[in-house]
Formats: C-alpha cells, structure tokens, sequence
C-alpha cells in the first residue's frame, strides 16, 4: 500500500512539474523586421518575420517584447528599425487591443521611420499575442505629434505593388 501511495505521489509531481513547463515557456517566435534589401518580387512585404527559438523564453509579454526589440539576429537579412535603448515600459490587453508604451527614446522616430517601426512592432504583437489592435506610445512623450500611433493587421501591410 505504500508503495502504491509513494508511485501516485510521484506521479502526480512529473504531471504537474509537466503542465507547468507547457504553461510557462515557448518553443518558436515570429518577429518582424525590415529586410536590408527590399524585394517587392510578386508583392512581398517589405517586412518579414525572422524566425527564432524561444529556447525556454518566459512567456510574459513583456519579457518577450523585451527580447524582440533588442533586434534581428540576422543583420545581414533584416534591418534594426529601433534604437538599442527602446524597451517597454507598460503593457495592457483589453477586448483584443494591446496598449504599449515604449521608453521615451523611441520618439525621437518621425515620418516612415516611425511607420515602419510601428508596423514591425504591431506584426509582431498581433503573432504573439493575437490582439486585433496595438496602440504604440511613448513615454511622457507624443510620437511625431500624436498622442499614440495605432495598428490593426490592414494597416501594417506595407506592400509596394511598384505602381
């Protein structure tokens, strides 16, 4: 009888330790950045998703955000579209839209400099998160006159069908 209690014990220990790796840590991220070299060929976008192991990465959004906008691994593929210093400081989720606001460095970008960073921030939310919208802001601060700059998946887009 012992024995029996000792083996359900144990048991129940490696299915939990089990269910709680699931729950905290990710395998594969998609993170989207400008590629060095535009190629518009059969209208591909101009940004596109570097794929990368998330070797046990925490989950957290934040943590992972973090971690993105440290930027690509491949340079000689994609283009850093943020500052080394860009970090978020607060993050919210409610009815499927994401409010971030990124360190006040980040408003010194202005014109298609700030869309494409934008953009490249909002792919990357919407593939991890599944939010429908992000609204991007600064620290203390506005973004080219704006109090936020907001996302949705039609205006990330960025494709130049050469027209």
């Amino acid at each position: 009888m012992r024995k029996i209690i000792v083996f359900m014990l144990i048991l129940s220990l490696l299915l939990a330790g089990c269910a709680r790796e699931d729950r905290g840590f990710i395998t594969a991220l998609k993170f989207y950045y400008p590629l060095q070299n535009a190629d518009y060929s059969m209208g591909a976008s101009y940004l596109q998703p570097e794929l990368r192991e998330g070797g046990g990465l925490d989950k957290s959004v934040a943590n992972i955000l973090n971690h993105y906008l440290e930027g690509p691994a491949d340079l000689e593929t994609y283009r850093m579209p943020f500052q080394y210093n860009t970090r978020a400081v607060s993050i919210s989720i409610d009815n499927g839209i994401m409010d971030l606001t990124l360190s006040r460095g980040f408003a010194t970008y202005s014109g298609l400099e700030l869309t494409i960073a934008c953009a490249c921030i909002a792919k990357t939310v919407m593939s991890i998160t599944g939010v429908d919208i992000v609204r991007i802001r600064a620290d203390q601060t506005v973004l080219d006159g704006a109090e936020y700059i907001e996302m949705d998946a039609n205006s990330v887009l960025l494709i130049d069908n050469g027209v």
